[in-house]
């Protein structure tokens, strides 16, 4: 490589002296070919007074005839040096180490275009009543000041706190115009774009939930029929207008829960996030962080009171998901249950003794003799020996209110009665059985009568409810915590957008000359090295794109819902006295288990409650894997067509703010949907069953169908994903496009973005520095003749062609 010296290019009878002719053609050389310095035509050259000091500028090679083209090359404008001074460690030059006059020189000023923007600067700002020259020494921000040619301003820097990012208490901030005086210090509503709007939108959305909480809550006081045992009876009536209310209440419960959950955990990718000076930290001690993807491991490096508020708004969410499904529950009425162990006479109106001896059930003669009556005309309806047994065996069943158990024998021949039992149906009756269970030949049955018709209720549990307000205010002053911390103390890179513009803007020491780095290199410590790697090509299947800890949390996650769920379908349908599937939100006869009298109804439905903490970590893991998948296919993308940065913050320019962070819009309603259905399915699938203040656990058998049915659209969805999506080719083998470079394989690492953003130093000053505001894309920007190493990284759109990775090839 030839170097010259910047004296002799500038010199009027050098022969290195470049043409101030235009262009003719556009360029054809890759980016780092395209860029050499020459006087723009017409500028003042009046001298400064150490013009005549000696610096070195590349001369790039010529390409080779390897070069791959993939968009046309379009002229490219010929400007100064307007890069900013920096030391060794990539931190600005202090103000007062070096004078304003070399300072100025290096970002390309002249005295007249100094003197002409300090009367511009000073003139708008004294109109607005901001600050006097005498107040601010004009150098005083020289780092995010902006650079004037000919009247144009090249916003080349804005904030270079703003382009780093800082950490709650770490990392200092270069102060900028913007940030100076009147509205332009980025108030709370100048500020609420990104992934700050979707955070005040989900604390609007929390707040209208704690209120309708509230009204609920006073609507119940009022409205209550009665109250006992810590539970308020808001509806008391025939049961299936109670089913249905009970539907419509657990419907909208696990709208409101859904939506919060998805909320805070949006809220919790946001805070998991780390910030610039996080990453500079951490790669510092030679390790990394997540970007652009919920991150448990992020919590142990970023800011404490940032952890803090993430494990309140995550674990509130998590509670509320369990207690609000817990709020309301039915509760109903059990008739009355009458049993007698009879001989066959008793069937033919055989007399009989009710003595204590006989009639343990201590049922009166007028009783014994409605049930004599009632089997003689043929009004019981009979069943099988076994099945008789079963029903014996349940609790809180509501459908029978008389039996007999007609025996072959009689112990004594003046009673046609052996034994009776009564009493509700909230323990078993299986006492009742003789031992000789064969003497048993077949029973009889009745259910209630339209007088006993059982009557359910709709119960809430109030002080519950206080405490999911409770819980949702907590949550609500967090979430309000975080959108009222300034921009300049928290600035996430949330998205990879984010990331990239970071590192374009402040390249990382850490990753420069590793352009091909992987996940893989940085676990095994090879980073930092600045050792060439040549490029692999590899078919790159989506499931490639998750870390092995996302792939655990998923699969054990969904292993564990899909197997409890199959495992209570199969209990419920094997107990089921039909071996069918009981209706949608009723109880299985056969499949309640009865709890100890010593728990309160409204402990108990907490206890049913208890299963939607799986669905809350399913949605969890869900969403991490997913996310991984598209981080990957958007940073792939960037090795295909030139695109503008999407980022969470404020955009410049052409780049988009998005309230999104990296899951896509349709795919996140979509699993927020499915999360919804697999709450409401549980509630109705698993819940208690409460009669004559004795609780159970029952199972729904058509519920638990129907939960499984959509536990496997998941797993075929995350299946179709992994196996069937892969990442567009973007690597060149014998004249193939085959593999793409751009692929996070194994998972978020902010090493491996950190390394696909470094440009080349002749670059980065002939275009000014502004890369992030622009169109860009990735490929080699510096093709190596012979065995010269090449150079990958990102590049203008607007800044001539870059290359395909070719096999065979080392690039650092």
């Amino acid at each position: 490589m030839t170097r010259i010296r910047e004296d002799e290019l500038y010199s009027p009878h050098s022969p290195h002296r470049p043409s101030s002719r235009p262009l003719s053609r556009p360029l054809s050389r890759p980016l780092s070919h395209s860029a050499q310095r020459r006087p723009i035509p017409g500028r003042q050259t009046i001298q400064w007074p150490f013009q005549s000091i000696v610096t070195e500028t590349d001369v790039s090679t010529p390409t080779t005839s390897r070069w791959h083209h993939r968009r046309a090359t379009t002229a490219t404008t010929w400007q100064p040096f307007r890069g900013k001074r920096r030391d060794s460690d990539g931190h600005s030059v202090a103000k007062n180490l070096v004078p304003d006059y070399v300072i100025n020189y290096i970002r390309g000023e002249t005295p007249e275009t100094v003197a002409r923007k300090k009367r511009i600067t000073y003139g708008a700002a004294n109109k607005q009543g901001l600050y006097s020259p005498s107040a601010t020494p004009f150098h005083q921000y020289h780092h995010s000041e902006a650079a004037e040619f000919d009247g144009f301003f090249l916003n080349d820097s804005e904030s270079s706190a703003a382009g780093r990012g800082s950490g709650d208490g770490g990392g200092g901030s270069i102060p900028n115009e913007k940030s100076r005086g009147g509205n332009r210090g980025g108030g709370i509503g100048r500020s609420l774009v990104g992934w700050r709007a979707a955070v005040a939108l989900n604390a609007l959305v929390g707040f209208v939930i704690l209120i309708a909480g509230f009204v609920c809550l006073i609507v119940a006081i009022i409205k209550a029929t009665s109250y006992r045992n810590g539970r308020l009876a808001v509806f008391m009536g025939s049961c299936d207008t109670a089913e249905k209310l009970n539907w419509g209440f657990h419907a909208i419960i696990s709208l409101f829960a859904g939506v919060m959950m998805a909320g805070a955990h949006y809220i919790f990718q946001v805070l998991s996030s780390p910030t610039r000076a996080e990453i500079d930290e951490a790669h510092n001690r030679w390790t990394w962080l997540d970007t652009g993807v919920p991150s448990f491991r992020n919590l142990r490096f970023v800011a404490k009171s940032r952890v803090l508020m993430a494990v309140v708004v995550l674990g509130s969410a998590m509670a509320t998901l369990v207690m609000y499904n817990a709020v309301i529950f039915s509760s109903q009425t059990t008739p009355n249950f009458m049993a007698a162990v009879v001989s066959e006479s008793f069937l033919s109106g055989a007399p009989f003794s009710n003595t204590s001896a006989d009639n343990n059930g201590g049922l009166s003669r007028i009783d014994i003799l409605s049930l004599q009556r009632r089997a003689s005309s043929n009004e019981l309806r009979n069943i099988s020996r076994s099945e008789c047994f079963n029903q014996l065996a349940r609790v809180l069943e509501t459908d029978i209110s008389v039996m007999l158990l007609v025996s072959s024998s009689s112990p004594s021949a003046s009673s046609s009665l052996i034994q009776t039992a009564s009493g509700p149906r909230t323990h078993s009756f299986g006492s009742l059985i003789p031992q000789d269970k064969t003497s048993i030949t077949h029973c009889l049955l009745a259910s209630p009568s339209p007088s006993e018709t059982k009557q359910c209720e709709i119960n809430l549990n109030a002080s519950l409810l206080g405490v999911v307000a409770l819980l949702n205010s907590i949550s609500l002053v967090a979430t309000a915590a975080i959108l009222f911390k300034r921009p300049a103390s928290f600035t996430p890179l949330a998205t990879l957008g984010d990331a990239i513009s970071s590192f374009l803007r402040e390249p990382d020491s850490s990753t420069q000359g590793s352009c091909l780095l992987s996940k893989t290199d940085v676990a095994q410590g090879k980073w930092g090295t600045q050792d060439a790697k040549y490029y692999i090509p590899q078919t790159h299947y989506w499931f490639r794109s998750a870390s092995a800890t996302s792939w655990a949390l998923f699969v054990i996650t969904w292993l564990l819902s899909a197997g409890l769920t199959a495992a209570g379908l199969a209990f419920a349908v094997t107990n089921h006295p039909l071996g069918k599937l009981s209706h949608f939100g009723r109880p299985s006869p056969g499949s309640v288990l009865l709890l100890p009298s010593q728990i309160p109804p409204a402990a108990a439905a907490v206890i049913a409650s208890l299963p939607q903490l799986g669905v809350g970590l399913l949605y969890i893991s869900l969403n991490g894997l997913l996310t991984s998948f598209f981080l990957s296919h958007e940073s792939s993308r960037f090795a295909i067509t030139a695109q503008a940065l999407r980022v969470s913050g404020p955009a410049e320019g052409v780049q988009r703010t998005s309230l999104y962070l990296t899951l896509p819009r349709p795919i996140s309603w979509l699993l927020l949907a499915v999360f919804i259905g697999l709450s409401f399915l549980l509630s109705q699938s698993v819940f208690v069953v409460i009669a004559s203040d004795s609780a159970a656990l029952s199972l729904s058998g058509t519920g638990l169908l129907a939960l499984l049915a959509i536990l496997m659209f998941l797993g075929i969805l995350v299946l179709a994903l992994s196996f069937g999506k892969k990442a567009p080719a973007a690597g060149v083998c014998n004249g193939e496009a085959v593999g793409n470079p751009l692929v996070l394989a194994g998972g978020s690492c902010s090493a491996v973005i950190s390394a696909r953003c470094h440009q080349q130093r002749q670059h980065r000053r002939d275009r000014g520095e502004v890369i992030w505001k622009k169109e860009v894309m990735w490929g080699v920007v510096r093709q190596g003749v012979g065995m010269e190493v090449s150079h990958c990284a990102l590049a203008a759109a607007d800044a001539g062609a870059v290359g395909m990775v070719e096999v065979g090839r080392s690039y650092a």
